[in-house]
């Protein structure tokens, strides 16, 4: 454990000389994650005492230039953000928390300040503990005072990241800045899902048409919402969900998962169609037929169904109408369910619209 903290440690408190602003992304090149790197950088993965280190940077070797970290590691029964903290302060002069954003029990966002090297030094990092797989996930931007917001500031990350950066995200009570925010809301966190389901409008078929979109990565507990391409994206491991309805109240959904249980890969891959019907806040979806298959360790095995019965949903469209949350009896083949106070299943799911 003394080399997991020192190791995670050294590298937040590494100083960065950050130059300009970053203004062109790609996918990791080095083909290991679905991270964004800025263009021209390299990217270097480890894996060293059970910690697993990304790091994307300008130039590999040299200390002063700017990266991005991201490191993953078993979860241990004292790990908290305060404990991390703790250690920053005795690593960092002046370490100060300025800002902070504690979106769940496992999931916080911090902005500091200090000094190293007599240089004064502004960082943001976040801690996410990925409760279903036992992983702590720390990921850290760090730069001088002087060129951090230059460079972009705490966007680096999450543009890396692929998430929202709640610093600039909505409070989830405040649902007229919920509707103002574009098409990258984090449609994933169950406040905004609630902030959307207390103040929703009612839905016609035309609000409705178009393509709806949610995905989430187990390896970052949030989306890789493929907002540009309509398509589901979410890293190595995770699930989504797109919904085209279209004007002539026919919709098609198609279904993803994949994940690593036991050292076998279990996939999942449906199309379902059918009609749609919605009025105010429900929506009634009558499939005509789904396909698909099952793919568990190796052993595939193809699935059909020509008469899927209907399923009635509540619908929760906020002011924006960008942002959707469909709440109601989950489709077979999924495996995005809740249960509830009753013990009967069901399906919770916030998305964006992508076009």
């Amino acid at each position: 454990m003394r080399y997991v903290l020192s190791t995670v440690f050294y590298t937040l408190c590494m100083l960065h000389i950050a130059k300009a602003q970053i203004e062109e992304w790609q996918v990791d090149p080095s083909g290991k994650t679905q991270y964004q790197v800025p263009k021209g950088w390299q990217v270097d993965v480890q894996e060293q005492s059970g910690v697993y280190m990304w790091q994307a940077k300008e130039e590999l070797g040299n200390d002063l230039s700017p990266d991005i970290t991201i490191m993953a590691m078993a979860n241990f029964p004292e790990s908290r953000p305060e404990l991390f903290i703790e250690e920053l302060k005795k690593t960092i002069q002046g370490f100060t928390i300025t800002k902070s954003v504690k979106v769940s029990e496992n999931e916080s966002h911090y902005k500091a300040k200090g000094q190293l090297n007599s240089q004064a030094l502004l960082t943001n990092f976040m801690f996410l503990r990925d409760v279903q797989n036992n992983v702590i996930y720390l990921a850290s931007f760090s730069a001088p005072q002087s060129t951090y917001g230059q460079m972009g500031g705490a966007n680096i990350l999450y543009t890396a990241l692929k998430r929202v950066n709640p610093f600039q995200s909505t409070t989830p009570t405040n649902t007229s800045t919920i509707s103002s925010s574009a098409s990258t809301m984090n449609m994933q966190s169950l406040e905004v899902q609630g902030a959307i389901m207390l103040s929703a409008i009612d839905v016609t078929k035309q609000m409705l048409t178009g393509a709806w979109l949610q995905a989430f990565s187990y390896q970052t507990e949030n989306a890789y919402q493929g907002i540009s391409t309509g398509s589901i994206q979410f890293g190595e491991r995770g699930y989504g969900h797109l919904i085209t309805f279209k004007e002539n109240g026919t919709y098609q959904l198609t279904y993803r998962y994949k994940n690593l249980l036991q050292g076998c890969v279990n996939e999942a891959n449906f199309v379902e169609k059918g009609l749609f019907e919605v009025k105010g806040k429900l929506l009634t979806l009558t499939p005509t037929n789904y396909q698909g298959k099952f793919n568990v360790c190796g052993q595939v095995t193809p699935e059909t169904n020509n008469n899927p019965p209907k399923r009635v949903f509540n619908v929760y469209m906020d002011q924006s109408k960008s942002h959707l949350v469909i709440k109601g009896k989950p489709m077979k083949y999924t495996i995005s369910t809740e249960t509830d106070q009753s013990g009967q299943l069901y399906l919770q799911e916030g998305f964006n619209k992508v076009n």
